[in-house]
């Protein structure tokens, strides 16, 4: 029964235009375009500029000795950056630097 309901949940959301369906990648955003009413017309995916700023900052960090996966996860920990909730890790740093 629950499978049926998430299907027909994303049936609706493809219908009515939505870009995409569930989690996004780190560094986009979903915009609600509403209709007069308030309901949500349908959903755009787009650019989080906040997380663009982290991963622009990670994919032009050049690991060396002094900087590694675990210094630029304590510099992001430090300034309170969170990555969706979350502390960053040395390895989410990594994956986000080997990510093309």
């Amino acid at each position: 029964m629950l499978g049926h309901r998430v299907k027909l949940a994303n049936k609706r959301k493809r219908d009515r235009g939505d870009e995409a369906i569930g989690n996004l990648h780190y560094g986009k955003k979903y915009k609600v375009i509403t209709n007069q009413d308030g309901s949500v017309h349908h959903k755009e995916v787009v650019t989080n500029n906040e997380e663009q700023d982290i991963i622009d900052t990670i994919r032009t960090t050049r690991f060396t000795d002094r900087t590694t996966y675990q210094t630029l996860a304590d510099r992001f920990n430090r300034q309170n950056k969170l990555k969706r909730g979350r502390r960053w890790s040395k390895d989410m740093v990594k994956a986000m630097a080997q990510r093309r």
